[in-house]
């Protein structure tokens, strides 16, 4: 109650802008101060209403951009449509679609003011640009990616339009690759250095491949450019292109350390912060804006077909955004989006992380990450729930005050002949089981202290809501069903509750003190195992690898799940600073014959962290647990505990409880041991929502929940 009691006398005061960013992270956490338009800055800030109102955090997620490309709404009607929840999200520059004849920044810059205590964030792409936008002269022909080229081996000169070029190789072009559209081309004349000289450049368009005669032929002077003069053994590359949207093709950024410079001097990514810091920053039209969600921003090279076929450093050599065995794409998004904290150092900044093979690692930098399904748009089937909270959790400890991160409720199932529709809509609960999977997912926003959205494909019906006299979408766990009450969990009493650690633990303690015995069972080529002082046990690399494996064999499982509390460090990446997380893959497996593998995932760094492994379905029996971290650095686990039970879990708010179950099985809460004094109902939900979960009922001495499901309750009493 001490945490909750906390944030409601935070809540009441109203602090500045500087002492927000100078007060100490006890006294400001899970606190923002937002930005106000230019006739209120001097004005001091109010606190966004999604800091301080309460679970369920929660907002729109591109709806709103999405009902101003239809074009039928007034702004009255639009605005009521977007206020119950914590406020909106949503592009209103042009570099993915064309609004310009739009209402998108117009209607969104009266929101605001309208309602300074909402949150609202500009979507913005990450990964590239339109070529139609007017701000592609921003950058100059060096920023963009490119794939590995080939060179002239004619010359060509300026008076032809479409035209015939010889070439040393054609496979590198494409007349089908990105969305079905031919290659984007980029000419540039080579320098003494032997690289192109990005500073006189033509782009032209492909239209066929000429292999038998090393010809393609191109529409020349394209997008603007001017029709210039070649020599034999200048450089043709084609451009990375995303998909197109709303018609028009993406050019990628190059954003690796390794990207050409401009007559100025700058990166790709540095032109990108002062194209942002421009419309964010102080006097920027978007000054007014809480943040950005850069999306799509990754680690590595993520949308190229194919990606080994990249080049970042523009040799005419594919290097995939490796060069000299350093993944310099990572680098430069490390650069980037340190430059951009530098330059909006109050602004909400996030950015995609649910993919840690691919999304960008800026922790300490941003304020957290957006979770497109969960923890991906592919498990449709919630087999990797332990996983997802990890990494939100790890995120929440290892990101810039306010921590923020959300998740966005969305899923994309692969099967073939499957249509496409809404399930909420559309239901079919025998297969999709559609609310079942969002009380799950919408349970681990709360685990997780983390925002909750849904795309425009997967939103509940309409219901009238009363104070606005408006139809919106939400959903009935949001604002306690029926009674429209958002945010009415109130803050948290206390962390979610892992009832499976009450379990025995199968190590019968001794991953606490590191027993001498339990060390010796540690199995991996290449490596040592020793305990220090702490005492911990400490894992090194006895020779240089790029992975370090291990196995702890011959876990007892006596039941059928596992649940495995790890709590760890690792020392950083050589050359990365020490926040940047390292990946840390963790499996069980039958022990000594075939049979499922589970794996679930944790980052690891620096500082302290405890992971909740929950492998499902792997006993009875003797299970082996393996490790793979990345990388050859020490890494150190601090403590370690093996339960055989379910992880069901729960969480106490002011006001409600949240209840989870992620396994295969049904469980059952012993309420009158767990709440004694407490009076739990069920939330009264709407008719064409899920009212027979939701029916208002009492809950009673026990509560039975089916596989995968969650539930969300009032409470009063104790």
């Amino acid at each position: 109650m001490q945490e909750g009691a906390h944030q409601e006398r935070a809540a009441a005061g109203v602090l500045t802008r500087r002492k927000f960013l100078s007060g100490s992270a006890g006294t400001v956490a899970g606190l923002l101060i937002l930005g106000l338009s230019n006739c209120s800055r001097e004005a001091r800030d109010p606190i966004l209403e999604i800091f301080r109102r309460g679970y369920p955090r929660a907002f729109f997620f591109r709806s709103p951009e999405l009902d101003l490309r239809r074009g039928s709404l007034s702004y009255v009607e639009w605005e009521k449509r977007y206020l119950p929840l914590n406020g909106i999200m949503g592009k209103v520059l042009n570099e993915v679609g064309d609004y310009s004849d739009k209402s998108n920044l117009d209607f969104f810059l009266r929101y605001k003011q309208n309602h300074p205590d909402k949150l609202v964030l500009l979507h913005y792409s990450g990964t590239g640009r339109r070529v139609a936008d007017a701000a592609l002269t921003d950058f100059f022909a060096g920023h963009w990616l490119y794939y590995k080229g080939t060179t002239l081996t004619r010359k060509v000169g300026p008076s032809q339009s479409r035209v015939k070029l010889h070439v040393k190789d054609t496979s590198v072009f494409d007349l089908k690759r990105a969305g079905g559209v031919e290659d984007d081309i980029a000419i540039a004349r080579v320098g003494a250095d032997g690289k192109p000289e990005w500073t006189r450049t033509e782009h032209v368009k492909l239209k066929d491949i000429k292999v038998s005669k090393n010809a393609i032929l191109v529409e020349r002077g394209a997008y603007g450019t001017r029709l210039l003069s070649f020599p034999a053994g200048s450089y043709l590359a084609a451009h990375v292109t995303s998909p197109p949207k709303q018609g028009d093709i993406l050019w990628n950024y190059n954003l690796s350390t390794t990207c050409p410079r401009d007559a100025q001097g700058r990166s790709c990514g540095e032109v990108l912060v002062d194209y942002l810091v421009e419309r964010l920053g102080p006097g920027g039209e978007l000054e007014s804006f809480d943040g950005v969600e850069l999306d799509v921003l990754g680690s590595v090279v993520r949308i190229a077909s194919p990606v080994e076929d990249v080049d970042v450093d523009t040799d005419g050599e594919a290097d995939g955004g490796m060069v000299d065995g350093v993944n310099v794409v990572n680098l430069g998004v490390l650069e980037f989006t340190r430059a951009l904290r530098e330059r909006l150092p109050d602004k909400i900044i996030t950015a995609d992380g649910h993919k840690p093979e691919e999304s960008q690692r800026s922790f300490g930098d941003l304020n957290g990450i957006e979770t497109e399904g969960f923890p991906i748009r592919l498990d449709v089937g919630l087999d990797h729930v332990s996983k997802g909270e990890n990494i939100l959790r790890f995120w929440k400890e290892n990101s810039t005050t306010p921590s923020w991160s959300y998740i966005n409720f969305k899923y994309e199932d692969k099967m073939p002949n499957r249509r496409s529709r809404n399930t909420f809509v559309e239901p079919n609960l025998s297969e999709d089981q559609s609310y079942k999977k969002l009380r799950l997912v919408l349970a681990s926003a709360q685990f997780t202290d983390a925002a909750f959205t849904y795309t425009a494909d997967w939103t509940p019906p309409e219901t009238l809501w009363r104070e606005g006299n408006a139809k919106v979408e939400v959903f009935d766990e949001l604002w306690r069903g029926v009674d429209q009450q958002p945010n009415w969990l109130g803050m948290p009493l206390g962390p979610a509750v892992h009832l499976a650690a009450k379990a025995p633990d199968r190590f019968g303690g001794q991953g606490k003190d590191w027993s001498q015995e339990l060390i010796e069972r540690f199995q991996g080529e290449g490596l040592a195992f020793a305990r220090n002082e702490a005492p911990a046990i400490v894992v090194k690399a006895t020779s240089p690898r790029k992975t370090m494996i291990f196995t702890l064999p011959s876990v007892e499982v006596p039941n059928e799940d596992l649940f495995v509390p790890l709590r760890l460090k690792a020392e950083p990446l050589e050359g990365y600073p020490e926040r940047t997380g390292r990946r840390v893959y963790a499996r069980a497996r039958p022990s000594g014959a075939e049979g499922p593998v589970r794996e679930e995932f944790t980052w690891a760094n620096g500082a302290a962290f405890t992971a909740m492994l929950y492998f499902k379905n792997v006993g009875p029996g003797s299970v082996d647990l393996d490790f793979e971290v990345e990388g050859d650095q020490p890494l150190t686990f601090l403590s370690l505990a093996a339960h055989s039970a379910t992880d069901a879990r729960y969480r106490e708010f002011e006001k409600g409880v949240v209840f989870a179950n992620p396994s295969m099985r049904s469980y059952t809460f012993d309420l009158e041991r767990l709440f004694p004094g407490a009076s739990l109902r069920r939330i009264q939900g709407s008719e064409n929502q899920d009212p027979k979960v939701n029916n208002g009922q009492p809950l009673g001495d026990r509560l039975t929940l089916g596989p995968k499901d969650g539930l969300f309750v009032a409470r009063s009493g104790r």
